[in-house]
């Protein structure tokens, strides 16, 4: 029923709804707002429906199965009623989840902004700068050479930390364990970020900045995507 509905909506035309992430929204939500410049400054028309949902990944991570499918068909129902026949979003969480649980087309930025590179303004001047593959958007949806793209477009040049891509580290927040397990995230955290050489790092995931910001050492800046392709400054 969910599937032969969403091929009509696709068929008959449909809103592209931008979904910012949790963090995004309530935690940092001047990430939302870079988000939403950088959709607008490409072309994109989108909509924001006021009835914000969870994709449900620390639910799931944390085993509740039941409450999980429940948010999800919250999600898909949400979408019936806007005429949603794509998702775009900013979280490599949110971009996973959706993906492998609703069916409907899901985008995550960074393969949108990809598309419209020559809309994106070179704000750097070939400064070097540490990439960080969220697992998310990483091994688990193989999203690699996108967000390099779009960061050279912005000016940068993309540098590999010591592991990368499907091999690179994880920052130690995911999964609940940066909440549970803070010593065991730190160690990580810290040993992600002895893998880069330079002083910028540039990650896709709002929680992974939120982390390996924690932890840098002095001197060395950690900017989420939009900052970077933006050019924020870190306050």
């Amino acid at each position: 029923m969910i599937k032969r509905l969403f091929r009509k909506l696709s068929s008959l035309g449909g809103n592209t709804l931008y979904h910012p992430g949790c963090i995004a929204r309530f935690v940092s939500p001047k990430i939302e707002e870079n988000y939403k410049s950088l959709l607008e400054g490409i072309g994109i028309e989108f909509i924001m429906p006021p009835e914000f949902l969870c994709c449900g990944s620390p639910v799931i991570n944390a085993g509740y199965k039941e409450d999980f499918e429940q948010l999800m068909q919250k999600s898909r129902d949400m979408c019936e009623k806007h005429r949603v026949r794509k998702i775009i979003t900013s979280c490599p969480s949110c971009y996973r989840m959706f993906r492998e649980n609703m069916d409907i087309e899901v985008e995550h930025i960074s393969q949108t902004l990809y598309r419209h590179t020559d809309k994106i303004e070179a704000r750097w001047n070939g400064e070097k700068a540490c990439y960080h593959d969220p697992c998310n958007l990483g091994r688990h949806s193989e999203i690699y050479r996108e967000p390099r793209k779009v960061l050279e477009a912005a000016g940068l040049r993309v540098m590999e930390m010591a592991t990368s891509k499907e091999k690179a580290l994880c920052c130690g927040a995911g999964a609940g364990v940066r909440n549970n397990y803070s010593s065991i995230s730190a160690e990580m955290a810290r040993r992600r970020l002895s893998q880069c050489k330079e002083n910028l790092i540039v990650t896709t995931c709002p929680l992974c900045w939120q982390q390996l910001k924690e932890y840098a050492k002095e001197g060395v800046r950690v900017l989420e995507f939009s900052e970077a392709l933006l050019h924020e400054q870190d306050n």
